[in-house]
């Protein structure tokens, strides 16, 4: 019994969630191609903190990022669709925060 706990919890892999915009919660995230996505940190939603994220291809479709922190989240390829984006922070590549 030990041995089949010690296997099943040794291959667990944690996956992080996002709230969408009408509250309902996709977990784990996806990537574009529908597979797991490894971002596996904070949850995503309203005035969540993410800064430095890696979310590349990652599929947001209709997520509710409003007032999200997310200085230096790399989004590159990721799906955004109907996405809330409202006040929320992202960092550019010259290193200069803007409001979106």
């Amino acid at each position: 019994m030990v041995f089949f706990v010690t296997c099943v919890t040794g291959s667990f892999s944690p996956a992080a969630s996002y709230e969408k915009r009408d509250g309902t919660i996709v977990e784990p995230i996806l990537d574009t191609s529908g597979s797991t996505h490894p971002y596996d940190w904070t949850n995503l939603g309203p005035h969540a903190e993410a800064p430095f994220a890696r979310l590349d291809n990652a599929d947001l479709l209709n997520a509710g990022l409003d007032h999200a922190k997310m200085s230096g989240t790399v989004m590159t390829g990721a799906n955004l669709d109907r996405a809330d984006l409202w006040n929320r922070w992202l960092q550019t590549p010259h290193s200069k925060e803007i409001p979106w």
